[in-house]
C-alpha cells in the first residue's frame, strides 16, 4: 500500500495549484506581448484567468495513525529497587533450597548465609530507566522478561549458584515463575497521561479508495481556497538611497 502523510499530500495539492496559475501567468504574459505588438490588439485588454475561488472534495483512505505517548512510571529508583529486591530474595532463598536437595553442595549454598543482593543496583536502575522511558505502556512484556533475566542471572552468581545449574529444567521455571505477576505489577504503575498524533497516514490512490475502504475508513477533506496575489515592490529612501522589498496583497 502506497502510504504518504496527509500533510504532504496536501501541501502538494495546494503546490499544484500554485503551479498551475504560474503556469497561466506564464502564458497571459506571452499573450500580452502578442497584443502589445499588433495595432488593433493593443487596445484591447490583455485575457488573464484569475481562481478566485475553489472548492476541494478529496476522499482518502487512512492507512495509519503514529501516536507518541508521554508515559509516566509510577516508581522512583529506591522504590523500585526495593520492589525488585523483594522479587529477588525469595527466588534465590528456592533456589538454593532444591540445589540443595538436588546436589551435593557445600553448606554456604544451601541457605544458611544471607542472601546477597549487593552489585545489581546498577542493572536494576538500568531496569527502572528503560521502564521510564518506554513508549507502549500496555506491552511491556519484552523489556520485563530481559531485564528480569539478566538480574536474576546476576543475583544467583552472586549468591555462588553455579552458572552450570542454571539450565537445569527445574531452577529455569523457578526463575520463569514470577514473571507474570512481575508483569501486572509493572503495569498497574505505568499510564500514558497524555498521547498525542504524530503523523496521519493515508492512500490516496484511487482505485484503493473506491474498492478497498468503507464509510468508516475514508473521509472526505472539504476545502475552499480563496486566491490572494502578492505583489513584491521596491521602496527607496529618500535620505538613503537605499531600497527595500515591500511584500503587498491582494
Amino acid at each position: 500500500m502506497a502510504e504518504i502523510t496527509l500533510s504532504d499530500y496536501l501541501a502538494f495539492l495546494l503546490s499544484e495549484i500554485s503551479r498551475a496559475r504560474d503556469m497561466a501567468d506564464r502564458y497571459t504574459r506571452e499573450i500580452a506581448l502578442v497584443y502589445a505588438k499588433d495595432d488593433v490588439l493593443r487596445h484591447f485588454s490583455v485575457p488573464r484567468f484569475k481562481l478566485a475561488k475553489m472548492e476541494l472534495n478529496i476522499p482518502v483512505l487512512v492507512s495509519g495513525v503514529e501516536i507518541s505517548s508521554l508515559m509516566q512510571f509510577h516508581m522512583n529508583q529506591d522504590e523500585f529497587r526495593t520492589f525488585m529486591i523483594g522479587k529477588l530474595v525469595p527466588l534465590v532463598a528456592v533456589v538454593r533450597q532444591v540445589i540443595t536437595v538436588r546436589t551435593s553442595l557445600p553448606l554456604t549454598v544451601n541457605g544458611t548465609t544471607p542472601i546477597r543482593t549487593n552489585g545489581i543496583e546498577p542493572l536494576i536502575d538500568a531496569f527502572h530507566d528503560r521502564l521510564a522511558s518506554f513508549p507502549d505502556p500496555l506491552h511491556p512484556e519484552s523489556v520485563i522478561r530481559e531485564n528480569w533475566s539478566a538480574i536474576t542471572s546476576q543475583v544467583l552468581a552472586l549468591n555462588n549458584i553455579p552458572r552450570e545449574l542454571l539450565a537445569d529444567k527445574t531452577v529455569v521455571d523457578l526463575i520463569a515463575g514470577p514473571v507474570p505477576t512481575l508483569i501486572e505489577e509493572i503495569k498497574t504503575k505505568m499510564s500514558v497521561p497524555k498521547a498525542t498524533i504524530e503523523r496521519l497516514m493515508i492512500n490516496a490512490q484511487t482505485n484503493v479508495v473506491k474498492d478497498g475502504s468503507n464509510d468508516s475508513s475514508v473521509f472526505t477533506i472539504k476545502a475552499e481556497l480563496i486566491e490572494e496575489g502578492v505583489t513584491i515592490k521596491s521602496v527607496k529612501d529618500e535620505n538613503t538611497g537605499a531600497e527595500s522589498p515591500v511584500v503587498e496583497f491582494e
